[in-house]
């Protein structure tokens, strides 16, 4: 059972096209830092797993995604097109991207 998600949406016209781009909630926007904190150590808090998941910390859990692309760096319009390189799951590496 998901006690927690996020999710991003963009409508799309028949045939895959985007629409036209609309803002809706500007003011209530959160910034990239703060977006990666609500997946990470929020949302572990948010399930009371937070001393086991949730940050980079010695006697955790090492679950972690590993980027392409510099997430706090890359250009707010170039966030979606990060992909992973490589998930790690307890330690043990279960996804490593095929060379680009």
């Amino acid at each position: 059972m998901a006690r927690y998600a996020t999710r991003s949406e963009r409508a799309r016209r028949a045939g895959g096209a985007a629409t036209q781009e609309r803002t809706w909630g500007k003011d209530q926007a959160v910034n990239r830092t703060q977006a990666l904190r609500m997946v990470t150590i929020a949302a572990a808090r948010f399930i009371g797993e937070e001393k086991m998941l949730g940050s980079i910390e010695r006697g955790k859990y090492a679950d972690l995604v590993v980027l392409n692309g510099d997430y706090m760096a890359v250009a707010d319009d170039r966030i979606d097109e990060l992909q992973p390189d490589m998930t790690i799951v307890g330690g043990k590496v279960v996804f490593e991207a095929k060379s680009r």
